[in-house]
């Protein structure tokens, strides 16, 4: 039996492959530890982890409304916090892990792990590129380096470099060292219904704009032979929304119990919701939140697929409306949709990066700290 800690924070839609790949870890018979802002708490006990709180993280509320370089400065803090960094890297010495799983979302993790000696690996949710090109490159990656973190040194010194996705969507996959496991997600070819089901979905992220978003797509599916669901993740929606009879608004609502049954998902490009679309067949519909963010690239990549569409996040009702009739009307959106999922559902990426975990501590030469 080997012993494992994930590093990460709570942020939307990097927990679930984790937890996925916990799952499998611990029903192989290995411990489990992580250590996350108090907010992860839940993750731990769903992959059946011990919980370490690391209250250096507590800064990190990515649904609370924020302002762009606040946001940005809470990135750059994940990267490069020196009191975080320390107190992880000391909690690693105490647990003697096998292997530290980071987030690449907490750099500090990776440094932290590496500071004590433990072989590590980096566990992505979403495209490499992001992590390597768009946030190494951008403000994020730019105030991090001034402060003497290069992210791209970071996640390159790591021991193993794992992505829970998909590699024939990823944008860049030949410049990559990364391993594609696979996506995380599982589910069934939905059963479209009539009238087609529509979900829309935009993030537990507060993104700038983003009430004025759920009114205008409210708007134009008020409109259509549709029957809509809208999960705001917890997000507040204007309160002078008017909400049409076919419009159902919930705070909360599990997206297992939908999927099987609809027709379209209105999404902002989240990795994560975007492959819980795509393996039960279901084409989407993208408006990304956030320029800085992967958002932009799941989009491109769903468009190139031929399994959606992907407009601005500012597009009129009438945009979306007629987007909206285009893949709803047009089968070729659906069939590619269907292609993906095909693969998605035959592949087992949870287990698959399990296995590459186990092959980290079984490596020559690996020694626990």
């Amino acid at each position: 039996m080997a012993r494992f800690a994930f590093i990460t924070v709570q942020g939307g839609g990097n927990l679930p492959p984790q937890i996925a790949v916990g799952r499998a870890l611990a029903a192989r018979g290995h411990e489990l530890h992580l250590l996350g802002d108090p907010r992860t708490a839940a993750a731990a006990a769903e992959m059946g982890a011990s919980f370490t709180a690391i209250d250096e993280l507590s800064f990190w509320d990515p649904t609370r409304p924020r302002s762009v370089a606040a946001a940005i400065g809470e990135a750059v803090r994940l990267a490069t916090d020196d009191a975080a960094r320390e107190r992880i890297r000391t909690e690693l010495i105490r647990l003697r892990p096998d292997v530290a799983i980071t987030d690449p979302l907490v750099a500090v993790g990776t440094t932290a792990a590496l500071a004590a000696g433990v072989p590590t690996a980096v566990l992505s949710h979403t495209f490499p590129t992001y992590w390597t090109g768009v946030l190494a490159h951008g403000p994020v990656g730019i105030l991090a380096a001034l402060r003497g973190t290069r992210l791209g040194r970071v996640y390159g010194a790591a021991d193993l470099r794992i992505v829970t996705g998909d590699r024939a969507l990823d944008p860049a996959p030949a410049t990559s060292d990364w391993i594609w496991t696979g996506s995380c997600e599982t589910g069934v070819p939905a059963q479209r219904q009539d009238p087609p089901r529509v979900l829309v979905s935009l993030s537990t992220t507060s993104l700038p704009g983003q009430p004025e978003v759920y009114r205008r797509v409210i708007d134009a599916l008020g409109t259509l032979p549709v029957e809509a669901v809208v999960t705001t993740g917890g997000q507040a929606l204007p309160g002078d929304l008017i909400v049409p009879p076919n419009v159902q608004v919930h705070q909360r609502l599990p997206h297992e119990q939908l999927l099987p049954h609809l027709s379209l998902v209105i999404g902002h490009g989240g990795y994560s919701t975007t492959l819980r679309a795509l393996v039960h067949g279901v084409p989407l519909l993208i408006l990304p939140g956030h320029p800085m963010l992967d958002q932009p690239m799941v989009g491109k990549a769903v468009v190139d697929a031929g399994a959606g569409l992907s407009m601005k996040h500012t597009a009129s009702p009438e945009s979306i409306r007629r987007a909206v009739l285009r893949l709803l009307g047009e089968p070729g959106f659906t069939t590619a949709a269907q292609r993906i999922g095909l693969r998605l559902r035959g592949i087992d990426g949870a287990g698959a990066a399990a296995d590459a975990l186990q092959a980290l501590v079984a490596a020559p030469g690996h020694v626990r700290s």
